[in-house]
């Protein structure tokens, strides 16, 4: 009986809860956009687990349907559905009470919340599923699991404002940036095969994939996210530019990190384990709030800019 639960808590991948950290640019950016200062630490934490428990529904959904494939890794034929300790029946039933879970919990705290949660389900199922499985085919792989960003964002921007959207340019942003590092992932674990046909066995968009293809679409998700994100500052908070240097020395680690011999990103919930790579992602967190709460007037001067007229809310008629 021990064993069993070890492997159900196994296959809900509670180690790759740190990922809903994604949510906090859109929670910190809605925060700090209101009139009047409030945070609700009980909504904070009960939308946090809300999150956490569909993406544990959405991890037990990829290890049902990916079992056959998995065994085909030298890592994840490990994993407890591969190797028979989690049936099918038993995964389904996780599967279903973690969804019920997170919409219960996501619904009660406002309708917006709870859309944006059911959104990141429904991204979930649309990736794994037949006949949809956007994760077998090349280049969708990437782009619908990188989706997954913007609605966590979202899911954090609606933690703070129910009745209002953030802008567009951020969105695009950060879906493109969060791209690159899945396709940085697939990299990396493309180059780690021995052969086309190894590759393919398990994860059939490697058909159509090549390392240089790969670097090409790198470039690509990066420039896209970048010139959106550039929008977003210009347009909303000038403040913001101060910290593209630290941002883009992230990126370039991570491209680093990518180009190794069996890279860590190719697992990236293990990547909170380095010191530097946990080093930035904090002074990037801490400095990103900072400048949205302090006013750099020599930034407009500097950059001949003038304070937007635009409002950085849009309210949902």
């Amino acid at each position: 009986m021990k064993q069993k639960l070890i492997s159900l808590v196994k296959i809900a991948r509670v180690d790759h809860w740190p990922k809903n950290a994604f949510m906090l640019p859109g929670f910190f950016i809605a925060l700090f956009s209101q009139e009047v200062f409030k945070f609700d630490l009980p909504s904070f934490v009960i939308g946090l687990l809300s999150l956490c428990l569909v993406s544990s529904s959405n991890y037990v959904l990829n290890e049902l349907l990916d079992a056959k494939t998995d065994r085909a890794h030298k890592e994840k034929s490990k994993r407890p559905v591969a190797t028979g300790l989690v049936s099918l029946n038993e995964g389904l039933i996780l599967w279903g009470l973690l969804a019920i879970a997170s919409f219960f919990l996501s619904f009660h705290l406002s309708p917006s919340f709870g859309l944006s949660v059911a959104a990141l389900w429904i991204a979930g199922c649309c990736y794994n599923t037949p006949p949809i499985r956007l994760k077998d085919i090349a280049y969708a792989d990437v782009l619908s699991e990188s989706i997954n960003s913007p609605i966590r964002f979202l899911a954090g921007w609606f933690l703070v404002l129910e009745t209002q959207l953030p802008p567009l340019s951020i969105l695009i942003a950060y879906w493109f940036a969060t791209a690159f590092f899945l396709a940085a992932k697939r990299y990396a674990e493309f180059g780690s095969f021995a052969s086309r046909e190894q590759a393919t066995a398990y994860r059939k968009s490697f058909a159509h994939y090549s390392e240089n293809m790969l670097l090409i679409h790198l470039v690509f998700y990066i420039t896209t996210g970048a010139f959106f994100g550039g929008i977003f500052i210009v347009r909303h908070r000038p403040e913001l530019i101060v910290i593209i240097p630290l941002v883009a020395s992230f990126f370039a680690y991570y491209l680093k990190l990518s180009l190794q011999k069996d890279s860590p990103v190719q697992s990236p919930e293990k990547l909170i384990r380095l010191r530097f790579f946990l080093l930035l992602c904090i002074l990037i967190l801490i400095s990103f709030i900072a400048l949205l709460i302090k006013d750099i007037p020599i930034i407009y001067e500097i950059f001949n800019l003038n304070q937007s007229g635009q409002p950085l809310l849009w309210k949902i008629r």
